[in-house]
């Protein structure tokens, strides 16, 4: 049976921690990242647009940088998907129209629509899956369930036959297996395969300080501070804190072992698309980088770009290890310490 391309690549390419393992520590004039991540891989998993709306010279610059037969996967804005309300056909125009110089490029490889825990099956939830297609004007998408509900015995042929029925692709995951997270599976419902790769952090997956804990932190700072200059030092502490916390997340360096777990998976999806993208979200000090490196040498691609010594350590670790675990992170664990005093 024939085989669809496969697409490895990471989330996101511009990381702080990166530098200096994956990108060079001094970069020469002129040096940019997306041209360089390039020379590694051919596609890569756009996150900063759940955020805001770049800019449409920004995204013209990135069709213009990556090279042809290079592609974006682009994740859905987050107000889109995230809201307390249905979002309009009006709500979606902007970031439609955004996204125009990759289409025209030929450089969209498929927009991620990415719901949150709280999005379960539900009439109103049918609703949102069914306008989908048409509130992105035909741009081929694949949806991220957070929730396993969509994948119990029960639920499942009816998850599956509704996105295949709506052209949309199925976004399998491999996540810590906590209460409520999605299940490994190989589903395919459209031309689009796609598999994310967040690591198996368990213990810091779920935040260590949650929303309401940091707002009560930020009152007590604002409340027992003795100076505009304590409060902002404070302040910045704490905001650094939960800037570690939201990577620590995806803070896990897999086994070869298993992502060899995921190979016949990866095959079963692989014979049925079009296109598969393999995406690796663990990007904490450049282990994405890493695994999509050995997945490029389990799954017989070739290997691209010269690989930085930090990286080819890190593949090392991975090949020599039976199982994954999380880079060790001394300031995490302080900063975790002294804000729980």
């Amino acid at each position: 049976m024939a085989r669809g391309r496969l697409r490895i690549g990471t989330a996101g390419w511009s990381y702080r921690d990166w530098k200096g393992r994956f990108y060079p520590s001094a970069p020469s004039p002129g040096f940019d990242a997306l041209t360089y991540y390039a020379e590694h891989f051919d596609t890569v998993e756009v996150n900063t647009t759940f955020y805001r709306i770049p800019r449409h010279d920004v995204v013209a610059a990135w069709a213009e940088r990556a090279p042809d037969g290079f592609v974006f996967a682009v994740k859905l804005l987050g107000e889109l998907s995230h809201g307390d309300a249905p979002a309009t056909a009006a709500a979606f125009g902007p970031f439609v129209d955004a996204l125009r110089p990759l289409v025209e490029s030929g450089k969209l490889g498929c927009v991620l629509a990415q719901f949150p825990p709280s999005f379960r099956p539900h009439p109103s939830s049918f609703d949102v899956l069914t306008a989908l297609p048409d509130r992105l004007a035909g741009i081929p998408a694949v949806v991220e369930f957070r929730h396993a509900d969509w994948m119990s015995p029960r639920r499942r042929p009816v998850t599956v036959e509704l996105l295949r029925s709506l052209g949309l692709g199925f976004v399998n995951v491999d996540e810590p297996q906590v209460r409520g997270n999605m299940p490994p599976s190989d589903v395919r419902t459209s031309e689009i395969g796609y598999v994310r790769l967040h690591g198996r952090n368990a213990p810091d997956w779920w935040p260590r300080i949650p929303r309401r804990r940091a707002e009560a932190f930020r009152r007590a700072i604002a409340r027992t501070s003795a100076s505009t200059g304590e409060r902002t030092a404070r302040e910045g502490r704490l905001d650094a804190a939960l800037e570690i916390q939201k990577a620590q997340r995806y803070n896990y360096l897999y086994s070869r072992l298993e992502l060899t777990e995921w190979l016949p998976r990866i095959e079963q999806i692989r014979r049925q698309a079009a296109t598969t993208f393999i995406v690796t979200n663990n990007h904490y000090l450049g282990q994405a980088v890493a695994n999509a490196k050995m997945l490029q040498r389990l799954l017989g691609e070739s290997v691209r770009g010269a690989t930085e010594a930090s990286i080819e350590e890190l593949i090392a670790t991975g090949e020599a290890e039976p199982h994954g675990a999380p880079r060790p992170d001394s300031e995490w664990k302080q900063l975790v310490a002294d804000l729980a005093r």
